[in-house]
């Protein structure tokens, strides 16, 4: 298992439609591709249990889930089935915050005393490890953050802020973790869920080395919108850049 979790959060502009298609829209995916489903006077959640997996509509944002999976294909085809609902089903257009976020895992030891020690090895500088030395104690991370101003394609754009169309928010964290403290943390499908269909065992490492990357574009100035073939393009952007750093990081 490679990603411990995968989530896709799209705010957006209300739309009539929304109200008015919903149950029409869920039938078309329960219970062939997702085996639960509930309705709420304000949203509506397709969850599927044993793949651990849910497509969640509010009034003003959507969010596609998935948590203990082998590679992207899954959640992908997820995200596929959001973008249809949105765009041909309730009929939005306007577009604004955008979050991708991803926590991916490479297994290494069963304690994650010797985990730490490895990553300390490897990321931690001589003059961090002298102060707090690897002996498995110390509970290492590397966080980076930064923001920059990117165009439609999400190059980044030279000169005064008010030359951007969107503001482009990265942040990556590289650590060891333990599998309680995912399943805490970061995970909706567990064993203790309040709600029934996220109830399962969740699939994740005893300790593992942890890449969690997330990307949020916003327009700029933020009364602006993101259009429907920017947000699908921020979406193949993002993928992309978290296999990239993947590469380069836990996956070489």
């Amino acid at each position: 298992m490679r990603y411990a979790m995968l989530a896709l959060v799209v705010n957006f502009r209300s739309t009539l439609d929304f109200f008015k298609n919903r149950e029409t829209a869920m039938s078309k995916f329960y219970p062939s591709k997702f085996a639960h489903w509930t309705l709420n006077p304000t949203d509506f959640n397709l969850i599927d249990t044993d793949s651990r997996q849910v497509i969640r509509f509010e009034p003003r944002r959507f969010i596609v889930r998935a948590e203990g999976h082998d590679s992207l294909d899954s959640f992908d085809e997820c995200v596929q089935i959001a973008f249809t609902l949105a765009k041909d089903d309730f009929n939005i257009a306007d577009f604004f915050a955008i979050n991708f976020e991803s926590m991916q895992v490479a297994r290494t030891f069963t304690k994650i005393k010797q985990t730490r020690k490895e990553f300390a090895k490897k990321f931690i500088s001589d003059l961090a490890i002298e102060i707090l030395p690897h002996d498995g104690k110390t509970d290492y991370a590397v966080s980076v953050n930064r923001s920059d101003n990117v165009d439609g394609s999400f190059q980044m754009v030279d000169g005064r802020r008010t030359r951007a169309n969107i503001i482009l928010d990265k942040n990556i964290t590289l650590g060891p973790v333990g599998g309680d403290e995912i399943i805490e943390k970061w995970l909706e499908f567990k064993e203790e869920s309040q709600h029934e269909p996220y109830r399962t065992t969740p699939n994740v490492p005893d300790t593992a080395n942890m890449l969690m990357v997330k990307f949020v574009a916003k327009p700029e100035p933020p009364q602006q919108k993101i259009t429907y073939d920017i947000m699908v393009h921020f979406y193949d952007w993002a993928e992309q850049q978290t296999e990239d750093i993947w590469k380069r990081t836990l996956g070489g």
